[in-house]
């Protein structure tokens, strides 16, 4: 993870620097998410931020039963 930053409404916000685009970069979210959320048991918001050159980048990560979405 970049950065976790533990926010005054009990939740956290979880930001990525990315200079690629994929959807092996939303499963490694996905997991250090999953991880965080057995830690702590809140709310997660994930924001990526990506480098220059990258205009276009999947934002879901559709599982079946799990569906993750970057905001």
């Amino acid at each position: 993870m970049d950065f976790v930053f533990y926010l005054a409404d009990d939740s956290y916000l979880h930001l990525e620097f990315q200079s690629t685009q994929g959807p092996e970069e939303l499963a490694r979210f996905m997991e250090y998410d999953v991880a965080l959320y057995r830690k702590r048991h809140k709310t997660i918001q994930t924001y990526v931020v990506y480098g220059a050159g990258i205009s276009d980048a999947p934002q879901v990560l559709n599982c079946g039963s799990i569906n993750y979405q970057l905001y």
